[in-house]
């Protein structure tokens, strides 16, 4: 993530009527906006907010900073008092308006094993990652105190699921299945085998089990998973779930997989037909958009869709692969690799419109971070690092010097520096 990154702002290429392709720009337009809640955005202004020192820590580069929408900051530190032990670690919450400290929850773990998961229904959510110790605890958001603990497992990791008030917990082996853990009791509440591999962002997830896909509806807490559909193809194909329904690759073009096993499967093709799509295992990878809007990747390419009733409509197209995506404002923000992942673009996923681009050198990793409504990108100057905020129609809104860790909320940043015993935070962005 350090030296040597260069910008441009090429725009996508789309695919014509014709079936041609052309450099004109993407036309299609922006999403309105991603069924995902999405909290981590850019400020319109870094003006500072406030600064703070946490007395009797020790900030290294194992602590954690994590911002909370505009409410809390939970940071992780080594406590500086030799009397605590050596691997004492200290969870501290700060009221994100003002910069008082609110709490400590003092830990047997060093800050290099504590990871905060995150924030959800007043309870912060903390991982262990010490070896065979994979023990998560719940700690009252308000008061600082451990409300609960889940014995150690071995090797699972945890995610929250947004919006539903369950942490999911998955093994290094995607088709070991997961185990659903309620946020305000750390009690499990369900398990499902398979592979949990999609939501539609409203509290819809779905589940991967050998040829068979399952929908999780989590919207109103835990429910058994209902089946969604059966395909005939390799455990490595992609899969897709589009607006509720499941599609996979065809010939030219994708099918559409009914819940009626044995409804006869319809293969709706892509309009205009693209050779690079008509190769055997040209697709690689889906990504939701919102609705009947998606991405695909396939062929050397990046490929806007919409998922009708008789066909797939193909709106744009850009060169390179999709490694990574994240939800936007206007839908989903793509970051796409050139040159074997020399250059890295980030792409709005709704109208192929490049933002911005990455030149990659070596620990340039984790240079760029995909928010709701835009780009934070780090880049090395002459004196050292900044790093440069980028809106989604790719303009850039203020530079920010300094290479200190950040930690992003809902416009605002934060970052952390030690200062003779104690750590220092600031938050910088828009008015609180």
């Amino acid at each position: 993530m350090l030296a040597g990154l260069s910008f441009s702002a090429a725009r996508g290429d789309r695919v014509k009527e014709s079936g041609g392709l052309a450099a004109d720009g993407a036309t299609t337009e922006p999403a309105t906006g991603s069924p995902f809640s999405v909290t981590r955005r850019l400020p319109d202004s870094i003006e500072t907010r406030w600064a703070t020192s946490i007395d009797g820590v020790v900030a290294t580069s194992d602590s954690t900073v994590f911002v909370h929408r505009r409410e809390l900051v939970v940071a992780v530190f080594a406590v500086s008092n030799p009397l605590a032990g050596s691997d004492a670690a200290v969870v501290i919450g700060v009221d994100a308006t003002n910069g008082e400290e609110r709490w400590r929850s003092l830990l047997g773990s060093p800050a290099r094993d504590l990871s905060v998961v995150g924030v959800t229904d007043g309870i912060v959510v903390v991982e262990r990652l010490a070896g065979s110790d994979r023990s998560i605890l719940g700690i009252d958001a308000a008061e600082g105190r451990v409300v609960w603990e889940r014995p150690p497992s071995q090797l699972d990791e945890h995610r929250l699921l947004p919006g539903v008030g369950l942490v999911v917990a998955v093994t290094p082996d995607p088709t070991a299945g997961a185990v659903f853990v309620d946020v305000l009791s750390g009690e499990s509440v369900g398990a499902v085998s398979g592979t949990l591999f999609s939501s539609d962002g409203s509290g819809r997830w779905y589940v991967r089990q050998g040829n068979r896909v399952a929908e999780l509806d989590l919207r109103t807490g835990w429910s058994p998973p209902t089946a969604l559909g059966r395909y005939d193809l390799p455990h490595t194909a992609p899969i897709a779930v589009i607006d509720r329904r499941l599609v996979v690759p065809g010939q030219a073009g994708l099918i559409e997989i009914e819940r009626d096993d044995e409804a006869a499967a319809a293969e709706l093709p892509f309009v205009p037909d693209v050779d690079v799509l008509r190769a055997q295992r040209a697709l690689i990878r889906f990504d939701p958009v919102a609705n009947s809007e998606f991405v695909l990747t396939g062929g050397g390419s990046v490929f806007g869709a919409t998922l009708g009733n008789i066909d797939v409509d193909l709106t744009w197209r850009v060169f390179g692969a999709v490694i990574s995506s994240s939800p936007s404002d206007r839908g989903i923000l793509l970051n796409v690799a050139t040159d074997s992942g020399g250059v890295q673009r980030v792409v709005d996923g709704s109208t192929g419109q490049v933002i911005t681009s990455v030149e990659m050198v070596p620990g340039a990793r984790d240079a760029l971070e995909l928010l709701a409504n835009g780009v934070l990108v780090k880049r090395s100057t002459e004196s050292g690092f900044e790093r440069v905020g980028f809106d989604l129609d790719g303009d850039e809104r203020w530079v920010l010097e300094g290479e200190s860790p950040i930690a992003i909320g809902d416009r605002l940043l934060v970052t952390s520096r030690a200062d003779f015993g104690s750590a220092v935070l600031v938050a910088s962005g828009d008015p609180l």
